[in-house]
């Protein structure tokens, strides 16, 4: 925690992300999104309150940067089955709490339901590549 003139900036509460400035007496969200730190001010000086605008700060900061991560990805303007399986890898990789496993079998799935055809993708938007060995990148719907 910084300092200054002796006294405490931040104070922690027992909330978890919920941060109280010494200075002002403000209250304030720190809210991680795709490995950022995002710090948003509550707006209020009551801890009831600041508790209650804690949750809806966090949900509306990590719905902005799921957005911001979708629209990064290529998509020509359309809503298409691949920016759907986009985000769900995006999120997959950016979730602290799944295991290094569970993200690999996640992806390893989406794989094998575009290898196997349960999903049709055309092909032109297919970004997934599925390969044997590293020097064999084929695209997942190429079955010559």
């Amino acid at each position: 925690m910084k300092k200054v003139n002796g006294g405490k900036t931040w104070e922690r509460t027992n909330v978890t992300n919920l941060l109280r400035n010494g200075q002002s007496g403000n209250y304030y969200a720190r809210v991680k999104v795709n490995g950022k730190e995002k710090w948003r001010t509550l707006k209020t000086k009551v801890f009831s309150a600041a508790k209650l605008k804690l949750g809806d700060v966090e949900r509306d900061e990590r719905s902005k940067g799921m957005v911001a991560a979708a629209e990064s990805l290529p998509q020509g303007g359309k809503t298409t089955v691949e920016l759907f399986i986009n985000i769900y890898l995006v999120r997959t990789k950016n979730d602290p709490a799944l295991r290094p496993a569970t993200r690999v079998r996640r992806e390893t799935a989406v794989k094998a339901i575009l290898a196997f055809g349960c999903v049709v993708v055309p092909r032109q938007y297919c970004t997934l590549h599925m390969s044997k060995t590293p020097n064999e990148q084929t695209n997942s719907f190429d079955h010559h």
